[in-house]
Order: structure tokens, then sequence, then C-alpha cells
């Protein structure tokens, strides 16, 4: 048995699904011509034990797309071409990207995440094409993001067991640190 878990239109026209087994332990990411009825599988995810339901694919203007994988353990983000050939691994790390916001016209993608502490979600961004997360928002607190469709500027919500939340306009990014 298999369960269709998700099923998008991409830019372009074309239909991508999620396909699982019963049991969860993989799932395809696959594409559909919608003219033809032609179908093929572009990734697959596999796991001994189980593997959740993902997120559907990101697309960018050039017809690539970020991916989030669990595939070491920790939800990480992955750049893939729209054939389902690896670019990039955007992030790694034991720990884990919880909410993906964007790619700037700069390649820099933004994510909300746990890498300085599990107690404390943070900003960051890191290049397209992988490397060192910088991250955007003061530690101490633990934010909640909300960007504009550009990645330009985003509104900050922050707080702590001290502090109640506050909520502020990021338009510059300063580091950090991370």
């Amino acid at each position: 048995d298999i369960l269709i878990v998700y099923v998008e239109w991409a830019p372009d026209g074309r239909l991508f699904y999620q396909v699982q087994n019963r049991i969860q332990t993989w799932l395809d990411l696959n594409v559909a011509d919608p003219a033809t009825g032609a179908s093929q599988r572009l990734l697959r995810e596999t796991s001994p034990a189980w593997v959740n339901r993902l997120a559907n694919p990101h697309w960018l203007p050039d017809g690539t797309f970020i991916w989030e994988s669990e595939r070491d353990g920790f939800r990480h983000r992955y750049h893939y071409r729209a054939d389902g050939q690896l670019i990039a691994r955007i992030t790694s790390g034991e720990w884990e990207v919880r909410k993906y916001h964007g790619v700037d016209a700069r390649g820099q993608v933004y994510y909300s995440a746990v890498a300085d502490s599990p107690i404390e979600e943070h900003v960051y961004r890191t290049p397209l094409t992988g490397g060192s997360a910088q991250r955007l928002t003061q530690p101490g607190f633990s934010h909640s993001a909300e960007f504009n469709p550009s990645c330009t500027f985003f509104f900050d919500t922050y707080s702590n067991i001290d502090a109640p939340p506050h909520v502020a306009l990021r338009i510059e990014f300063p580091s950090f640190g991370a």
C-alpha cells in the first residue's frame, strides 16, 4: 500500500507529488507531466525506522528547488535541480531547521532554527551554495520571524522567561555570530 501525502503544481506547470509506503520507511518525490501522464521519481528519502511527511519543495525563479530532509537525523535544507540532482546541502549540524523563510536576490537562504540552543529559536542565513550559518537575532531570546516575499526585512517577535514578547521590524541584518 502507498500513501499520496502531498500534491503541488510547480511554477513550470508540472505536477509534483510525494508518495510514501504504509509503514513510512521511504518517501518519494515524484513529478508528472499533466499532458502525457508520464511520471518519474526525482528523489527518495529512506529510514529503517520512520520517514516523516516532508514539506513540498520551495521553488526558486531559476527552476531549482529547496527540499527539507531528515536523512541525517536532523531536519535540514538542500538545494536541487529540477531533475532531482543535488546541487548543495544548505544547512548541516546536530540541530534542526524549524521554518524556511525564503531566499533573497543575493542567494542567501533565511530560516529559523535551534542551532545555538534547543530552547532558543533564532533566525539565520546561509548562502544557497551552503556554508556557515549566520545568526541574525540576539541571543538570550526565542525568536519568531515573518519575512516579506523578497527577504529584505522581517518582523521579529522575541521573548524569554524574564521579558514579555516584543516585536521589532528588522531591516538591517547584523550578525550575532553562530
